[in-house]
Formats: C-alpha cells, sequence, structure tokens
C-alpha cells in the first residue's frame, strides 16, 4: 500500500481510507489507483 500511495502522490492512511469506503475517491482519483497499481488504461463504468 506504502508504494501505491507513493505513486499516487498521497499519503498510506489516504489509500486505506480509499479502500475501506470510509472517504469517496472522485474518477480521477479511482483513475490514478488504478495505474498505480499497474493497470495501464482502466475503463471506469458508472
Amino acid at each position: 500500500m506504502k508504494k501505491v500511495a507513493e505513486r499516487m502522490g498521497v499519503t498510506p492512511p489516504t489509500v486505506t481510507k480509499m479502500e475501506n469506503n470510509v472517504t469517496k475517491a472522485s474518477i480521477e482519483t479511482l483513475v490514478r489507483y488504478a495505474q498505480a497499481c499497474g493497470i495501464q488504461n482502466p475503463q471506469i463504468t458508472l
């Protein structure tokens, strides 16, 4: 999680809150999260 947070430019607690649905992530944040996890062209369906 620390590496994902670093790749996103946020703190590890921010990633934890997002993963646990404590905070609502924007579409842009979800795309950055997917890219930080190694997904090159994420497609998010609403």
